[in-house]
């Protein structure tokens, strides 16, 4: 009978200080049933007796079930390990021989997490015992993973600490406040607690939806935070401020650790981010780069986007509650030089309405359409164009969620 395989993709469900079995199906031709029978690796199916099978793509496919009854490594699923022979204190090398009687092909893991993570020689030594014994004498497949938990980037903290001092790497928002101004009448250029004011741009309307961007006049130009103003007209006042975006997030209310994380808008944090661990891993592993060790696995590499309600993360950067929670969009301190750079215009006058539904201006649709079509361009090229390169150039994929 024809039968469609699919391949099932599942995401794992991070558990802290639990050594979690997180079974990651990137390739599988395996059924699940297959994987919980106990499997001597060495009398593995040689890969011709599976692969007499691929000759047959098409909508009618023909196979027998013997032939994945005891399958080839290469189809079949890993589990997840954080906390392994790889960690002090953590399971024996017998974990990893336990995995392959349970019909696995191999493990994801990494280096030992924690206060120490990618810093201990010992913890280093640890997984090089580990890795080679399941390597050598266990035929095992091995992926890494790239990060202390989640998400990917920033090292754990390590990423954040090599930022210079002069360079801001941390995930950054947009904020804006509006004041509607009356001729004659003084208003205040007011800062926020935690926040960079960077615009204060008065259009001579008072309505965003009928505004023209181009008119607007940035007052930033003669006055500071705490300066009064009086308008000579009526219009409206969009005091535009920057801020790490940090307090309120997933990287402060998520299911692990509450840490700053790099902002993926720059390419300099991801860079580093490659030489701290990607790095580390190749001079430790390097010789089975390409053979038994077959890829790197990042983890929810992300921007911060939005407000989440607050989880028990325990907690390494701690949060500033007078911080308030104002509506943000992504953003960082060089955007505005990029957008010029690539579509021809200062963007500028034109930010106010990231926050406000587009209206009948082609000019101002077509600047929203932009501006997230650069943010999509600059994560794309800082975080998976750089690393995927740098895996391409290593011998190894890169893969993850």
């Amino acid at each position: 009978s024809a039968q469609r395989l699919r391949c099932k993709r599942g995401k794992a469900m991070k558990a802290k200080n639990v050594s979690s079995l997180l079974l990651v199906t990137f390739v599988s031709l395996v059924s699940m049933s297959a994987c919980g029978k106990k499997s001597d690796s060495s009398s593995r199916q040689k890969n011709s007796e599976v692969e007499s099978f691929q000759g047959n793509y098409g909508n009618t496919r023909h196979y027998s079930e013997n032939h994945f009854a005891n399958p080839n490594n290469k189809y079949r699923i890993l589990p997840v390990n954080h906390d392994s022979a790889l960690s002090a204190g953590g399971a024996s090398k017998s974990k990893f021989e336990e995995y392959m009687n349970l019909g696995y092909g191999g493990v994801v893991s990494n280096v030992a997490l924690g206060d120490d993570y990618l810093t201990s020689d010992a913890n280093w030594e640890l997984m090089e015992e580990a890795i080679t014994y399941g390597i050598e004498q266990l035929g095992m497949r091995v992926i890494l993973y790239d990060e202390d938990y989640y998400p990917s980037g920033g090292a754990r903290t390590h990423t954040l600490e090599n930022a210079p001092s002069d360079e801001n790497w941390e995930a950054q928002g947009l904020v804006h406040q509006t004041k509607n101004l009356v001729k004659g009448e003084k208003v205040t250029i007011e800062s926020l607690y935690g926040h960079k004011l960077i615009h204060a741009l008065v259009y001579p309307q008072g309505n965003l939806n009928s505004l023209n961007p181009e008119e607007a006049v940035d007052l930033l130009d003669t006055y500071h935070e705490g300066d009064e103003y009086t308008p000579s007209s009526n219009g409206l006042l969009v005091l535009l401020y920057s801020k790490n975006w940090y307090e309120g997030t997933h990287y402060q209310n998520n299911l692990m650790e509450s840490r700053r994380y790099i902002d993926l808008l720059k390419d300099q944090p991801v860079q580093e981010f490659i030489n701290n661990t990607y790095e580390k891993y190749y001079e430790h592993f390097g010789k089975y780069f390409g053979k038994q060790i077959e890829s790197f696995f990042f983890d929810e590499p992300s921007l911060p986007g939005m407000y989440f309600v607050p989880t028990n993360a325990s907690v390494i950067d701690t949060p500033d509650p007078l911080i308030e929670q104002y509506p943000a969009v992504n953003f960082d301190d060089e955007i505005i030089q990029k957008f010029q750079a690539k579509y021809g215009y200062n963007p500028t006058n034109y930010l106010p309405y990231l926050f406000e539904k587009s209206n009948n201006n082609d000019a101002i649709r077509r600047f929203r359409w932009q501006y997230y079509e650069l943010i999509a361009d600059l994560v794309e090229n800082n975080f998976f164009t750089q690393i995927s390169s740098w895996c391409e150039s290593h011998n190894v994929n890169s893969a993850g969620h």
